[in-house]
């Protein structure tokens, strides 16, 4: 699949990840330091493709895979969080480009959203390059489908 043909999966399944916004989450003024927000970001992701069966325990020992590095990220943050606050962050894969999967977050407590960013990611492995260095693969089809697919009553 080519940049230009990039395809759109607004949508894509909807992966569901519940935060409990912690002391240490946060910063001199009590709310949430914005680094924490990125790391939701990555705690999802990887709690999402464990959810459908491509973990990084299993990638790493089945397919050779270094894991799902991170390209590019951003967010907007809308509202503070504080200790106490209980988030959920919803995940879905938004876009499949040329070696990339799209990732858009939604983060909310209760009904107001106080956070959606986005996250391009890659599988990497490790090329027979000297020096070894990380490189993009095309992203498998059955990755995609995993992802992506509605699964009934979810």
């Amino acid at each position: 699949m080519t940049a230009q043909t990039a395809t759109s999966l607004a949508d894509s399944r909807v992966f569901r990840y519940p935060i409990e916004v912690k002391f240490g989450d946060c910063d001199p003024a009590g709310i949430v330091f914005y680094p924490n927000f990125y790391r939701w970001f990555d705690e999802a992701v990887h709690a999402a493709a464990r959810a459908c069966g491509w973990g990084w325990e299993r990638t790493s020992r089945e397919l050779g895979w270094l894991g799902m590095p991170l390209a590019e990220a951003g967010a907007t943050f809308r509202r503070p969080v504080s200790p106490g606050d209980r988030l959920v962050l919803e995940s879905r894969v938004t876009a499949v480009e040329e070696r990339r999967i799209v990732f858009g977050h939604r983060i909310q407590r209760d009904e107001t959203l106080v956070c959606e960013g986005f996250e391009k990611r890659f599988v990497g492995i490790l090329s027979t390059d000297e020096p070894p260095r990380v490189k993009a693969i095309e992203i498998p089809t059955e990755l995609v489908v995993a992802l992506t697919r509605t699964i009934p009553g979810r």
